[in-house]
């Protein structure tokens, strides 16, 4: 029996890089379609189309996985997370190696790095799914500010909500900001398409998300109501925090302008700016031969820039920080 689970593990483990390969896979392709110049534009339009609906469709299916099997699904992520933080370091040697800084002990450091990833991805590990403590203490911005997350567990609402029922409505404030402990959450986007003179509106979804994602980061942030609609694909648990109770943490409402920003806000404006920049920068033509995963590792060292401080000139931020 321990070895028939082992061997289903395994699978649904492959299963999971295959279906992330997958979805990278679409990304990188309609990154390239925007760029294509000798396809005629309603070919273009209707292959976006289709990688948009499969990318989301893999998605989907991925959250199904991590519902059903979240311990395989958790180990299956804690190896890619491993991967990508090994990447990085390989990426940091072979920079360190092209300036000769360390000589031959880049070749060592180096080797260490390739046994390691090595090991990843052939060594059976078996990590324990987290609980809704892990997931609430992991969430970025909440991560590493103990107190917050002491006030977070005592004041958070736990609510939870029937298949098919809607959570947030498009253009709708959501009075505060909802963390997925269980369940499937789809995003739904309200479009019009003005066909013959009549205007036609439809729903399309954009979007899955699972235990782990949060709602309403942005709108709490900026006070601007959502632009997509939040429901759930299957019955869902959360935790709701009130922005009041946020606001009590803060000693006020976010604000670009103060002086001084509390280490809660800025957290979460770093969360906000890092997806932002990330798809600003897949856009770029100039950052087409970087994938999704090589950007975001670039991404990890940069910093808020205070825009008001007119001391400093963009070049001059980018010259002190290596902002890419």
């Amino acid at each position: 029996m321990f070895t028939c689970d082992q061997i289903v593990s395994q699978g649904l483990m492959d299963g999971y890089d295959i279906g992330r390969s997958y979805i990278q896979a679409r990304l990188e392709v309609a990154r390239l379609m925007n760029h294509v110049e000798d396809v005629p534009e309603h070919l273009q339009e209707k292959y976006k189309v289709a990688l948009k609906r499969h990318k989301i469709e893999a998605v989907k299916m991925l959250g199904i996985m991590q519902m059903h099997c979240p311990s395989t699904l958790t180990t299956a992520k804690t190896r890619q997370a491993t991967r990508i933080v090994l990447k990085r370091q390989e990426y940091i040697v072979k920079n360190i190696q092209q300036s000769r800084a360390l000589g031959e002990d880049c070749v060592i450091l180096e080797k260490m790095i390739l046994t390691k990833m090595a090991k990843i991805n052939t060594h059976r590990m078996k990590i324990s799914h987290p609980d809704h403590t892990d997931i609430i203490i992991n969430v970025p911005w909440i991560k590493d500010l103990h107190e917050v997350f002491v006030k977070v567990m005592e004041k958070g609402i736990q609510v939870n909500f029937k298949k098919y029922e809607l959570i947030v409505s498009q253009y709708e404030d959501p009075g505060g900001i909802f963390i997925i402990l269980h369940g499937i959450a789809w995003v739904q986007k309200e479009i019009v398409k003005d066909s013959s003179g009549e205007k036609k509106t439809s729903l399309i979804t954009v979007d899955y998300l699972s235990s782990g994602s949060v709602i309403g980061e942005y709108t709490f942030l900026t006070g601007k109501p959502r632009h997509k609609a939040i429901g759930c694909y299957t019955d869902l648990m959360g935790l709701f925090i009130k922005s009041q109770f946020l606001y009590e943490i803060m000693g006020g409402r976010p604000s670009v302008n103060r002086p001084f920003l509390f280490k809660l806000e800025e957290k979460m404006w770093r969360v906000v700016a890092l997806r932002i920049a990330l798809r600003l920068l897949m856009a770029e033509p100039t950052w087409l031969p970087w994938s999704q995963s090589q950007i975001m590792m670039r991404l990890v060292d940069s910093v808020l820039v205070d825009g008001s401080d007119t001391d400093k000139t963009f070049g001059e931020w980018v010259a002190d920080y290596e902002i890419v």
